[in-house]
Parts: structure tokens; sequence; C-alpha cells
């Protein structure tokens, strides 16, 4: 299910502006607390850490094709 599920994923270009299509990526992940989340506050610690993986994958996107921020 996962590879078909990224090879769904791997065919769709996001039209960001016209003429400009970039890839479009997904991240799906799973915790269980307490082992997963140190934190007192699970949902400050999960959403800091979901923020900077997005921000690598919109470095990594960017990177591969060239685009700016």
């Amino acid at each position: 299910k996962r590879a078909e599920l990224q090879r769904t994923v791997d065919e769709v270009l996001f039209e960001a502006r016209p003429g400009r299509r970039l890839p479009l990526a997904i991240s799906v992940g799973a915790a269980i607390y307490p082992q997963d989340l140190p934190s007192k506050d699970p949902a400050d610690f999960v959403l800091k850490k979901a923020e900077g993986l997005a921000e690598q994958v919109v470095n990594m996107l960017l990177s591969q094709t060239g685009g700016a921020a």
C-alpha cells in the first residue's frame, strides 16, 4: 500500500503558478505516548517537530527544482 500511494503522489505535479509545476510530497507519522513524547505538552512537541520536518521537505524540493521560496 505504501509503495502504491507513493507512486500515485509522485505522478502529481502542483501548478504553483502558470508554467511552474512542482512535485507534490506527503509525509505521515505516528507517535505513541509517552514513549515518543518526552515533553509535558505532547501536542506542542509534535507540532514543533512537524514544522521542522515540513521545512526540510520544502528546502529539499526547492533545491531539486531550482526554485526559490
